[in-house]
């Protein structure tokens, strides 16, 4: 009875014990076995993921499917844990969510749904709901990590980039979402709750900013551009973006070409005005002795950025075109 020893597998996976029938091994340290097509070599794969664990939670970049990634996050270290209630490991940091958050857009793009035919198949279904469950799980886990500051600039940028990237890839290829599969549920919930979501980071961002380095700064601004969303003003009438800005003016001869294209880029991506910002930068182009750092697509955007932003008032920015 196939059905009967699936839910037997499943089981014991929920206890860390992987079977592999083709070579009769099994293991019960819970490391899984690579996936069926996948790198032969068994002991190395198995060493590779083994030696990424840190503190309970493996390097996210050793993840090939979005389901090795979500049980990664989810199984839990303590031995009396029930697994049949499974949540985010106690010991997943910050650093931890970012990097599962920042891998997520390129497992979505590798990832094959069901098959033809499988989408019928009563337990794939079971399972992909379980995984939907348990993604949703992780996503609160990181609101709430969040709100309580625990969040640094190298975490929350990544992960702001992340979930762009994200809602930008599935936005894109709605046609292909699969019912109950977690590109569905990502598509959904980043459409739905993007507001919560996008606000958030920008509220837990806006203490912080003074440790953002300039490609953290950079980076940020992208993410919202991509993001199609700009946060609301703060109590004080403050915005987000004029943080980002205030923040990058004194530090800009520190800015590498790159960060700074991308940087007024994403503000004339987002359609947010900062005129001190856009003649500062202008005004640190034309100091430059040279442009031979910045590589042709960097000047490309940089060029059409200021195209845009300055419309009928190109004057001011004679000397920098």
């Amino acid at each position: 009875n196939y059905q009967e020893a699936d839910a037997i597998l499943e089981q014991m996976r929920r206890f860390g014990i992987f079977m592999n029938d083709s070579n009769k091994e099994w293991r019960g340290d819970g490391i899984p076995f690579p996936p069926r097509g996948a790198n032969p070599d068994i002991q190395k794969y198995s060493n590779k993921y083994s030696n990424s664990i840190k503190k309970g939670v493996p390097r996210m970049t050793d993840c090939e499917t979005m389901e090795e990634a979500i049980e990664a996050m989810m199984m839990s270290d303590d031995d009396n844990c029930n697994f049949e209630v499974k949540k985010v490991k106690p010991k997943a940091s910050p650093r931890d969510i970012s990097a599962f958050w920042t891998v997520v857009p390129r497992l979505l793009k590798d990832d094959v749904q069901w098959n033809s035919g499988e989408e019928d198949d009563p337990e794939r279904k079971r399972k992909q709901l379980e995984l939907v469950e348990q993604l949703n799980s992780i996503l609160d886990h990181t609101l709430d990590r969040m709100e309580h500051q625990h969040f640094g600039p190298r975490d929350l940028t990544p992960t702001a980039l992340a979930f762009a990237k994200i809602r930008n890839y599935l936005s894109k290829n709605d046609t292909r979402h699969v019912e109950g599969s977690y590109h569905e549920f990502l598509h959904d919930v980043l459409e739905v709750r993007r507001e919560e979501i996008f606000q958030s980071i920008a509220n837990t961002s806006r203490p912080i900013l003074s440790q953002f380095e300039p490609r953290h700064l950079s980076n940020l601004a992208y993410a919202y551009a991509l993001a199609e969303y700009v946060p609301e003003k703060y109590d004080d009438g403050s915005s987000l973006f004029g943080h980002i800005a205030k923040q990058s003016i004194p530090s800009l001869h520190k800015f590498k070409p790159q960060e700074l294209s991308g940087m007024i880029g994403a503000f004339e991506r987002a359609k947010v005005s900062h005129p001190s910002l856009f003649a500062k930068v202008a005004s640190h182009f034309v100091s430059l002795d040279n442009l031979g750092a910045f590589n042709p697509q960097a000047l490309s955007n940089v060029v059409r950025s200021y195209a845009k932003i300055a419309g009928e008032e190109s004057h001011h920015y004679t000397a920098l075109f």
